[in-house]
């Protein structure tokens, strides 16, 4: 389980540093979802630690494309825990980083994990447990990252 608490922290690592990227280079007062196509192209690409990271903001969310892993995510703007992954999100993301790791496959207990990390405090209660998206809990990254 630690190797897969590593692995989201690595998947919302990857959203954190490319919103701070965008805050930083587009001078943004709001999170980028709310400014995506006013302040900056909702389709394009963001040099950081010289790579091209590929965006789209759509719908509810964001997908990126760097270095081959691909990263979805929805975002929750009226919380303060905006980052939500689905399984579908969760599985997408493993697929494309896992492939330097074949011999770990998790994609076919997605849901019964993105479920323990609610019950551990990693996401934040949802609201309805039918429901399939998952606010990762702020106060888990901040501390995860001291």
């Amino acid at each position: 389980m630690d190797r897969l608490i590593s692995l989201l922290h690595i998947y919302v690592s990857y959203i954190k540093i490319f919103e701070a990227s965008l805050v930083e280079k587009y001078k943004l007062d709001d999170i980028p979802y709310n400014l995506a196509g006013k302040k900056f192209p909702k389709n394009g690409s963001l040099k950081i630690d010289n790579e091209f990271i590929e965006y789209r903001y759509h719908g509810r969310g964001c997908t990126l494309l760097w270095n081959k892993v691909k990263i979805i995510f929805k975002v929750d703007a009226a919380s303060e825990n905006k980052i939500i992954i689905t399984p579908l999100s969760w599985d997408v993301f493993l697929e494309t980083y896992m492939v330097q790791f074949p011999e770990k496959k998790y994609s076919n207990m997605n849901d019964c994990i993105l479920e323990h990390f609610e019950s551990i405090g990693i996401f934040t209660k949802r609201q309805t447990k039918n429901s399939s998206d998952f606010n990762v809990n702020e106060v888990w990254i901040s501390s995860f990252n001291k």
